[in-house]
């Protein structure tokens, strides 16, 4: 299943930056409201988050605007290292499905850190802060970060 995954990941991220290369085509601003509850941490929260993301296939370009390709792929790695049984390749499993919810890098990384509800602190022992540059510039390529 991890070879599917990781393959599925890799031709992502290689459309990811084909997309980059040729300017990623016309796209249009999208402004949603999502309930907050939809945190990392599967805990209950109250009010609303309003993102702003790009829609034809610009999304993840933004989110990793400045990242190489190594540094993505990385990011990759790591991710399935610490954060993959959890959230293998972003989807839901012992925790929610973390693609495609729009959050900004600070608050991505809060949230690991922080941790929240279910989730427990990842600490720079475990995940240094260059690895977790790594994973964020990686969670953009999933639209997991803006």
């Amino acid at each position: 299943m991890k070879l599917g995954q990781t393959i599925l990941s890799g031709a992502a991220l290689s459309a990811c930056f084909v997309l980059t290369a040729c300017g990623g085509g016309a796209a249009a601003a999208e402004t949603t409201t999502t309930p907050a509850a939809a945190s990392a941490g599967g805990e209950s929260a109250s009010g609303t988050e309003t993102s702003t993301a790009t829609t034809g296939g610009d999304a993840a370009a933004t989110a990793t605007s400045g990242a190489s390709a190594e540094l993505i792929a990385a990011g990759g790695e790591r991710f399935e290292a610490v954060c993959g049984l959890c959230h293998p390749g972003g989807d839901e499993d012992n925790g929610p499905s973390i693609k495609d919810i729009h959050w900004d890098a600070a608050r991505m990384r809060t949230q690991i850190r922080n941790g929240s509800g279910r989730m427990r602190p990842i600490s720079a022992a475990r995940l240094s802060d260059e690895d977790l540059e790594k994973v964020v510039a990686w969670l953009g390529t999933i639209g997991a970060v803006r």
